[in-house]
């Protein structure tokens, strides 16, 4: 936010759009399963800002894992969260996701 990105889910007073992914997290004793991952949509030139300050947090969040098609990781509607509120989306936003 400090960087001038708006966050649509802060913007609507909702909670973050989170949805299960096909993308297989590395196993841990018992615990596995597939990666998790929230949504932010955003221009392209806020994408690039996004990832320019995000992945300077690699130990807090880090860099987006995917941006553009949610299809490719899985995700079949991106206003349809498994986890969180759904949000809406823009005309000419991608959708970024960590």
């Amino acid at each position: 936010m400090r960087a001038g990105i708006p966050l649509r889910h802060v913007a609507e007073g909702a909670n973050v759009p989170m949805f299960n992914t096909n993308m297989a997290c590395k196993p841990a004793g018992v615990f596995s399963g597939n990666m998790v991952v929230s949504m932010r949509s955003m221009t392209p030139a806020d994408t690039v800002r996004a990832v320019q300050v995000s992945s300077r947090y690699s130990r807090v969040h880090g860099a987006p894992v995917h941006m553009g098609d949610p299809a490719a990781i899985g995700i079949a509607d991106i206003l349809k969260p498994d986890y969180g509120d759904s949000v809406s989306v823009g005309p000419g936003e991608i959708p970024v996701f960590w």
